[in-house]
């Protein structure tokens, strides 16, 4: 519990603040179907942020989120491109479309910083 305290406050030193719950949902693919696994979270950063995308139709606004797991934070494997992240405990779903009026992503990005001396963490990102 210890290590967890101290985590929180080096994450703070940074400028990040550990302290939302998530549901990583993870999407395991089988021969037949695909199933979906929820792992709650307590002790990540969320942080918002918008940006604008251009294209042939103009310039429009987008949101992009990106969070960071602290390393000790972790279920027993990393995050995949194409899973899930949820703000708030989420026990399961069936399908993507479950998650419909809440607050997630699609991760489009991860980044394994798990042997930054300062900060082990993973920052996965998506809009």
């Amino acid at each position: 519990h210890r290590l967890a305290q101290q985590t929180v406050e080096v994450i703070g030193m940074v400028g990040l603040t550990c302290n939302r719950k998530v549901t990583l949902v993870h999407h395991v693919r089988g021969e037949d179907t695909d199933t979906y696994e929820c792992h709650i979270i307590d002790g990540v950063s969320w942080y918002e942020k918008m940006q604008v995308s251009t294209s042939g139709d103009g310039a429009k606004p987008s949101s992009i989120v990106i969070s960071r797991i602290p390393e000790d934070k972790l279920p027993m494997f990393l995050p995949e491109i194409s899973d899930y992240l949820v703000l708030g405990a989420v026990e399961a779903i069936s399908r993507p479309s479950d998650l419909r009026g809440m607050k997630y992503f699609q991760i489009t990005s991860v980044s394994d910083n798990r042997y930054d001396r300062l900060l082990p963490h993973v920052r996965v990102s998506g809009s």
